[in-house]
């Protein structure tokens, strides 16, 4: 086991290096680059366990939350301390989406399912009471009680803060690796760099508290 970023840890089956000339973009077919993690289930830790892999390059980036809510200026990090948003499955999961996928019938389902949900910007562990940001592009919709021109604006600039480089760790995929990662601290990126191949793998979430 390799521990590569507090809160992340990779299982080999053998040494391998960090994939540094493998492309940037967390995209598929010319997105934009979004990290994430699922806010709709209070998960502890994930896990992601290869199959089968592409022959062309595989990664997966992770980017510490922790690290991100720390390079805040202090001004920031009161801001942010103080605000809640809104985390909305139908923003990431819509009519559209659901019509592409083949499952149009499942849409008013799922979306009981997975109501609306109001988080801290910044969450607070309640063990050590560090702090870390709690937004993503895929499902934070907006911040409660300001503006929407001024909840589009922030969180525009915490998604472009969160993806510095400085932040990322990146790993490239063999056949048998296993990954854990603390999804209350670290937010994911699956790199599009194994288009039009696929890649296939099995995910677990060990259950976990409520984001305070």
């Amino acid at each position: 086991m390799y521990e590569i970023q507090r809160g992340f840890a990779l299982v080999s089956s053998r040494r391998q290096r960090h994939s540094t000339s493998a492309p940037n973009s967390c995209s598929l077919h010319g997105q934009a680059p979004k990290y994430e993690h699922h806010p709709f289930y209070p998960g502890h830790v994930r896990e992601y366990c290869t199959l089968n892999i592409s022959p062309t390059w595989t990664a997966t980036r992770w980017a510490n939350m922790y690290l991100a809510y720390d390079m805040l200026s202090e001004l920031m990090k009161q801001l942010v301390s103080s605000l809640r948003a809104v985390h909305s499955f139908a923003k990431n999961f819509t009519p559209e989406r659901f019509h592409e996928l083949g499952i149009e019938d499942r849409r008013d389902e799922m979306y009981v399912a997975h109501l609306p949900v109001s988080h801290p910007v910044a969450r607070t562990n309640p063990e050590t009471r560090r702090k870390a940001l709690f937004v993503n592009q895929d499902f934070t919709s907006h911040i409660e009680g300001v503006p929407s021109r001024e909840s589009d604006a922030l969180l525009r600039f915490l998604y472009e803060h969160m993806a510095q480089p400085e932040f990322q760790v990146r790993w490239r995929w063999e056949a048998g690796n296993v990954a854990f990662w603390d999804n209350r601290w670290a937010q994911h990126c699956a790199l599009g760099d194994y288009y039009p191949q696929r890649r296939r793998v099995r995910r677990a979430t060990i259950a976990g508290d409520r984001p305070v």
